[in-house]
């Protein structure tokens, strides 16, 4: 563990009350409620928050390309930021993490693009 953040997430996964972890990042109980989904999966509260944030950060890619072309960029503009993105180094370093940045981010600009599409 990186932080002393990530040690309080992995206690929230096996016993979360919303009085005790207050104030708590935004998002905080759908990626505890996530962790504890895939607990049943992995050997770790620490290695389910580790797999959530994975997913959201390979994720990245595809959801950025998706607001993009939704804010109605070109192809090629489009694609080459949703590459850069992925490559700064909050995704690049925290994507692998146990912190609730990543997936965070990730539901913000899943909304975003649904929002523009709908």
């Amino acid at each position: 563990m990186w932080d002393w953040d990530e040690a309080l997430f992995s206690i929230a996964v096996g016993n979360y009350d919303v009085v005790l972890h207050h104030p708590h990042p935004p998002g905080f109980p759908l990626y505890i409620a996530l962790a504890k989904l895939i607990r049943f999966l992995v050997h770790s509260d620490f290695h389910a928050l580790q797999a959530i944030t994975t997913v959201a950060s390979i994720a990245m890619f595809p959801l950025l390309f998706w607001l993009a072309r939704e804010l109605r960029f070109p192809l090629r503009t489009a694609f080459l930021c949703s590459l850069l993105f992925v490559f700064f180094p909050n995704v690049w370093f925290f994507g692998g993490t146990a912190f609730s940045d990543i997936p965070g981010l990730a539901l913000l600009i899943a909304a975003s693009a649904t929002l523009l599409r709908g």
